[in-house]
């Protein structure tokens, strides 16, 4: 997960930091990731690419959306 360039799973290139976009072998294991993360009362996400968010189960529910969209829902 990053959120330089906006949040994004592993997998889900984004045009401002599209590194991600090859950091996973599979983007359906990602989102499932990102889907149990979510379960958790995360309030600021501090990722190694990009700036601290407030919100943060809200962000991840809205990257979820959208990589799924991208991917195939899983």
């Amino acid at each position: 997960m990053v959120t330089r360039g906006g949040l994004a799973v592993a997998g889900d290139k984004r045009w401002l930091f599209p590194f991600s976009a090859a950091a996973t072998w599979s983007p359906a294991t990602a989102i499932k990731s990102m889907e149990r993360l979510n379960q958790l009362p995360i309030r600021y996400l501090l990722v190694g690419h990009g700036q601290a968010m407030g919100d943060a189960n809200q962000r991840i529910t809205k990257e979820i959306w959208r990589a799924e969209r991208k991917v195939g829902h899983v």
